[in-house]
């Protein structure tokens, strides 16, 4: 966790240190990121590093926590509005185009998503996984719960798999245009924004159709 020192610090400068630290996690991964040169581009000593995080892996996981709250708010916002009560599949399709579409337009935010999933570093890789599963949990956990509750799912829906296999879907589905090798099948790898959505569309409705109803949906 960061320490009372960073907090004190300016915006200004924690934004540089930040952009700096996600900048060279996101191009060389955690394990080949060089402290040395994220202080060069922030314009601080790494005395002064050590001041304001404990130690590497701590700014990493403060860089993909911070990461993960901002889209989770990009994709509340993206939410909010979708007629999710008359149209609870429709809108799941555009929270995943929403969500896809992110990815294309916010490359600092990918790169940060990259090192996240694709890190070999098994300490590291748990406790960023740690940081952000809260968000993923309760949005999609969330997501979930209306739709068992409104009757667009089933009463028997087994929620915890169907969350733990939309949460391993994600990050596929958002880095697979941009990281050739992820998908060997959809034509994922280089492809835009529209194959992407199509696929995204297409996947998410595989996980949720063998629990839809054909009842109207209720109010919850």
């Amino acid at each position: 966790m960061p320490t009372p020192t960073w907090e004190r610090l300016p915006e200004a400068k924690r934004d540089a240190v930040r952009r700096a630290a996600e900048e060279e996690f996101g191009v060389r991964g955690y394990n080949a990121a060089s402290l040395n040169t994220i202080c060069r581009e922030a314009g601080i000593s790494k005395g002064s590093l050590f001041q304001y995080f404990p130690d590497k892996a701590d700014l990493f996981v403060h860089l993909i926590a911070r990461a993960s709250h901002d889209i989770r708010s990009a994709m509340e916002a993206a939410s909010t509005d979708l007629p999710w009560m008359t149209d609870y599949f429709g809108s799941v399709n555009l929270l995943m185009d929403a969500w896809i579409s992110y990815f294309y337009d916010h490359p600092r935010h990918r790169q940060m998503l990259v090192s996240a999933n694709l890190e070999h570093n098994p300490s590291a890789l748990a406790a960023v996984r740690e940081a952000v599963y809260v968000d993923y949990l309760e949005v999609i956990g969330g997501m979930i719960d209306l739709g068992i509750a409104i009757g667009a799912l089933r009463e028997d829906t087994d929620r915890d798999a169907l969350v733990a296999a939309i949460i391993m879907l994600l990050p596929h589905i958002a880095l697979g245009p941009h990281v050739r090798g992820l998908d060997p099948l959809l034509g994922l790898a280089g492809s835009d924004r529209t194959h992407a959505t199509s696929v995204g569309r297409r996947l998410i409705q595989v996980l949720l159709g063998q629990y839809v109803t054909q009842s109207v949906p209720k109010e919850p």
